[in-house]
């Protein structure tokens, strides 16, 4: 998610924004202080959890599981305009592994990141 954002600003996916996103993620907050507050979303009856992977790479299970839990009718060609269709398209998906590092890696230790991965179901 961070690196798709960065993208989208046209800011340069160096190690030290990354790393500097890491420890004032949003509104100055640290990166693992904002996920644990969505935390207890993953078990509301009230919110539907899907996975981007789910969304770009599956064959419209993501899109009907949504459609679902709105009780709307999925629309005939919601599969091939799911991608594109937001402002931070930019063309192509983003990969986080392009643009990681040791360096990069360490950081996101010290910043709680694997706690991160391990609450959202992304353990490495």
């Amino acid at each position: 998610m961070l690196v798709s954002w960065v993208r989208f600003t046209r800011t340069d996916v160096a190690p030290g924004y990354l790393i500097a996103a890491f420890k004032s993620y949003f509104e100055g907050r640290p990166i693992y202080d904002e996920f644990v507050g969505y935390r207890g979303w993953l078990n509301d009856p009230e919110v539907l959890n899907v996975r981007f992977e789910g969304l770009t790479s599956d064959d419209g299970e993501t899109a009907q599981q949504i459609a679902d839990f709105l009780d709307v009718p999925m629309l005939p060609d919601v599969v091939e305009r799911r991608l594109g269709g937001t402002i931070t398209w930019t063309g192509k998906l983003s990969n986080w592994e392009d643009h990681w590092s040791e360096i990069i890696d360490q950081a996101w230790g010290e910043a709680r990141g694997p706690e991160i991965e391990e609450m959202f179901g992304y353990g490495r």
